[in-house]
């Protein structure tokens, strides 16, 4: 069969007019959507969509803004996300099928009633008359709300700063009860794909549970609320509190030992002394102003820090009593305790000088070797000084070679062992306590959610 070049163009014209124009969105066609479903006449936007309302939520985190510790209050951003079904909301996908979905504020359709439980800056409903709702057309509601959460943490300061915390965000929908709305969360945890980094807390785990609520009235009557606990599990960074707090700290606490190194002659001890203590007062000043003040539970480093406080107020009362050891009469006799002390070889830093014995061949005795005044003497008044000096020995008791000043270097000695031991021992054990105790409670922690 042989076309002509109009019969051509007729069939062309008439395979147009068989195959459907292709789809495109009509803005008509959205009016007439919310004609016949928010602006509807028939639709009350106080009445819920069914006997009990599946209400799903859940929570974007964005960003952790910071945790005070003092007053115990956990600030952070996100948005909540919240969706239900509406029936009354439907429309015919077959009739529209170019529109998947409508917007409409919060004045037009139903929604429930949300607030935070645990917040401390804000207990209004949550809402925001410029935000829009999503329907789509099998009635099915979103709704997206951006905010700041500012709720109260409690604050388990323990094992600061190696500490790791737990704190909540409560959701709940007071306005309905249990028979009139059911909330669940819509992920098991909460949503961290945005999250930005904190510099002081690590993110460690996160959850979404469930609640009920019982709240009695006045009247006796019982009435139970849905509520949806998101927790965070939050690791303290420790880099900045290791160099700023706990390194000056034992090395403040290990000055409280040098103050008995320094002899009494300097006359600097009780200045030293002091102002040690000073400083140690000073940081555990610091140190409180950063943590919460109560008595649930007390920090581990504050009692370190009293420690060292005491450790430095005794070796404040040692040094003074060593100075007046140093400065007795030389007169006045040593007690026993005294030559004990002083005769003992137990700290060899502290020995006393003696004399070296020597052989004399001529008497075949033991004498000390004594210098000469004078080079230039003759030997009768040497050998003469010499038994002068063997003979007034002997007759005096062994404890007149000793002298106050001997006893407080021994004392000095002897507690700067007494407590840079202890000090040491108070060191390594609050470590210990810390570190590990701050990684059991952190494990515990995410091994409860």
């Amino acid at each position: 069969m042989v076309y002509t070049k109009e019969g051509k163009i007729c069939v062309c014209l008439t395979l147009l007019t068989l195959i459907p124009l292709s789809s495109a969105w009509n803005s008509s066609d959205v009016q007439a959507i919310r004609k016949n479903g928010v602006l509807s006449s028939n639709y009350d936007r106080l009445v819920r969509p069914s006997k009990i309302t599946n209400v799903s939520v859940a929570l974007n985190l964005l960003t952790i803004n910071y945790m005070d510790i003092k007053n115990q209050v956990l600030s952070t951003t996100g948005w909540l996300e919240a969706s239900w079904e509406d029936y009354r909301l439907a429309w015919d996908v077959t009739k529209y099928p170019d529109i998947t979905d409508v917007f409409a504020d919060e004045s037009e359709v139903w929604r429930p009633v949300f607030f935070i439980d645990n917040s401390v800056s804000d207990l209004n409903i949550i809402s925001d008359s410029q935000l829009l709702y999503r329907i789509t057309h099998t009635g099915e509601v979103e709704w997206e709300q951006p905010r700041m959460f500012t709720t109260h943490c409690r604050i388990d300061i323990t094992y600061y700063p190696f500490d790791t915390q737990l704190c909540q965000i409560k959701l709940t929908s007071w306005g309905y009860s249990t028979d009139e709305i059911e909330l669940h969360p819509t992920f098991s945890g909460i949503i961290t794909e945005d999250l930005e980094p904190n510099g002081e807390w690590l993110l460690l785990q996160t959850s979404a549970k469930k609640n009920e609520l019982i709240e009695l009235g006045a009247n006796g009557v019982i009435t139970k609320h849905w509520e949806i606990v998101f927790t965070i599990v939050t690791q303290r960074r420790t880099s900045y509190y290791v160099t700023g707090i706990l390194l000056p700290v034992f090395l403040l606490s290990y000055l409280n030992t040098l103050v008995f190194i320094l002899p009494v002659e300097s006359g600097e001890k009780i200045g030293f002394i002091l102002t040690v203590l000073l400083s140690l007062a000073v940081l555990l000043t610091i140190i409180t102003d950063k943590i919460p003040s109560t008595s649930i539970e007390v920090s581990i480093l504050s009692v370190y820090l009293a420690i060292t406080l005491c450790f430095s107020v005794v070796s404040c009362i040692l040094s003074v009593f060593v100075m007046s050891v140093s400065f007795q009469e030389t007169s006045k006799p040593l007690p026993r305790w005294a030559e004990k002390l002083a005769k003992s070889n137990i700290f060899p830093s502290a020995w006393l000088t003696k004399c070296s014995n020597c052989t004399m061949a001529s008497r075949n005795k033991t004498s000390c070797n004594v210098q000469a005044f004078n080079e230039n003497n003759d030997l009768d008044f040497k050998e003469r000084s010499q038994t002068e000096k063997v003979d007034g020995d002997s007759q005096e008791p062994e404890s007149s070679s000793l002298s106050w000043s001997e006893v407080s270097r021994k004392l000095d000695r002897l507690f700067f062992y007494m407590t840079f031991v202890l000090i040491t021992l108070e060191t390594i054990v609050f470590l210990v306590i810390l570190m590990i105790g701050g990684s059991v409670n952190s494990q515990k922690l995410v091994n409860s959610l």
